[in-house]
């Protein structure tokens, strides 16, 4: 049985993904296609776990997935922190980033691409997928939520041994130290917003955004949220 999970990036697939390589090792063999369609594969004979990151899958390969898992995140905090991947961490991306004239600002950034990625992402996904999760919900219940719902054979303590190794703390300190090769790296940039490992804080965006920028962002995911069942913020 094939299960994808499907995410855009900036909404936590970094941690969920160092998550289920814990979780699966012995179980699964592993594949990093982060260079490719997707941030990683899962194989063993009986079942194969995909984890896609990437804005939007097309809808033709949908139908090859006997299982869709939606891991989504409020479009406000993943807006800005796309936005500073894209400022600082484009440079040492593995795939071919979008470029940010030297002159938008991020309240601009957030306003213009906020309507495409509601229609690439929480409109394209309604009502196909067969679980949901949030990225606020994960250290609530939402990573055991997702690893009980797949076909992953695990004892409990072993799970909160994984998310306690890979929590947003250990990660930052990864990332500090520069010993990584991988998707914990270090940008070329010490500005305190180049971090993979950026801040993760729940409504967050409210740090960065204009209150009239927040006010029309509001009103437009008010209008478009009438169009899914995904929910386009957490609060």
């Amino acid at each position: 049985m094939n299960f994808v999970i499907l995410a855009r990036p900036k909404t936590g697939t970094t941690f969920l993904g160092r998550v289920l390589d814990c979780a699966t090792k012995g179980q699964f063999k592993k594949i990093d296609m982060d260079h490719k369609d997707f941030k990683r594969v899962y194989i063993n004979k009986k079942h194969i776990i995909y984890l896609f990151a990437h804005p939007a899958i097309p809808a033709d390969k949908l139908g090859k997935f006997d299982k869709k898992i939606v891991f989504t995140r409020d479009v406000r905090d993943m807006l800005v922190s796309y936005y500073f991947h894209l400022k600082y961490r484009r440079d040492i991306s593995r795939r071919t980033l979008q470029e940010i004239p030297e002159s938008m600002t991020i309240d601009e950034f957030c306003l213009r691409n906020l309507d495409k990625v509601i229609d690439n992402f929480y409109i394209k996904y309604d009502s196909c997928y067969d679980l949901l999760v949030r990225y606020e919900d994960l250290y609530s219940g939402g990573i055991q939520k997702l690893i009980d719902y797949l076909p992953i054979d695990y004892d409990r303590d072993k799970i909160s041994d994984c998310i306690l190794l890979n929590n947003f703390d250990n990660m930052r300190n990864i990332e500090l130290e520069g010993n990584d090769k991988g998707e914990l790296r270090k940008a070329n940039s010490n500005h305190k917003e180049s971090f993979k490992v950026r801040r993760g804080k729940i409504g967050g965006f409210v740090d960065y955004l204009s209150q009239d920028t927040v006010e029309k962002m509001n009103k437009i995911i008010k209008d478009r949220q009438k169009e899914t069942s995904v929910p386009i913020t957490y609060k």
